[in-house]
């Protein structure tokens, strides 16, 4: 949807900025930038901003081993988090009604009483097999 809205929302603004003030002459006033042009170049630089710090921030990969899970955002070229299991109290399973996603479950990683890592089964493809690894090292610690 990010990707959606930050490719057609610029194009559908050029059109607009196209069909209705440089076709008609209207861009520059006595050689200065006009209104319209300066309103153009924000919202393109907008929506090309968040469209990539949504979609960099949001690729995250994650690999699990033995003795830890290790987390990279930027799809994998950003800062490494690395969360021990032996410093982990353990994990919770929580499952909301979102209304655009319908029941998504998000499992917690939880350390001095303090939520370290979430991971929901609507964003991670492998969810149930993260499920699995980490139910297999850590204690559920039931609803909180």
């Amino acid at each position: 949807m990010p990707l959606l809205a930050g490719v057609l929302l610029p194009a559908f603004i050029l059109v607009v900025m196209w069909s209705q003030f440089i076709a008609r002459g209207l861009l520059t006033n006595n050689g200065k930038i006009s209104w319209p042009l300066a309103l153009f170049v924000v919202a393109i630089l907008s929506q090309v901003g968040v469209t990539v710090f949504l979609l960099l921030t949001r690729l995250v990969r994650m690999e699990i081993s033995d003795y830890g899970i290790k987390a990279k955002n930027f799809y994998g070229y950003g800062q490494e988090k690395e969360w021990l299991f032996a410093h982990l109290e353990g994990y919770s399973i929580k499952v909301q009604d979102l209304k655009n996603k319908g029941v998504v479950e998000f499992l917690i990683l939880w350390k001095d009483g303090k939520k370290v890592l979430r991971i929901n089964d609507s964003y991670f493809d492998n969810y149930f097999e993260i499920k699995e690894a980490v139910s297999a090292k850590l204690k559920n610690l039931g609803e909180r």
